[in-house]
């Protein structure tokens, strides 16, 4: 099963820093995990970049619009997960 996990961020570089090590070592190489954003002005695209995760800048602002462009640029994953950057989901 592929998942796709999806955060979408406006200006959430010191959040990030901490949720992508948490959800890279959760994902445990069963899918990826894409940053939507909505046009940051701070170092979210540097702290994706850092953790070898896919950034996408969204055309759109807004967590709607952000969330269903990452998804639909994934045909073939077979579960979406979105998760905010100020959240972190339990373990398993």
């Amino acid at each position: 099963m592929r998942i796709r996990i999806i955060i979408p961020v406006l200006n959430e570089a010191n959040n990030l820093q901490e949720l992508l090590p948490y959800l890279k070592k959760e994902l445990a190489n069963r899918g990826d995990i894409i940053v939507a954003d909505g046009g940051s002005t701070d170092d979210s695209a540097a702290i994706a970049a850092s953790h070898s995760v896919q950034f996408y800048a969204s055309p759109r602002p807004g967590r709607a619009a952000q969330m269903n462009a990452a998804a639909a640029a994934c045909p073939d994953c077979d579960a979406f997960y979105f998760v905010h950057a100020d959240t972190r989901p339990p373990v398993g």
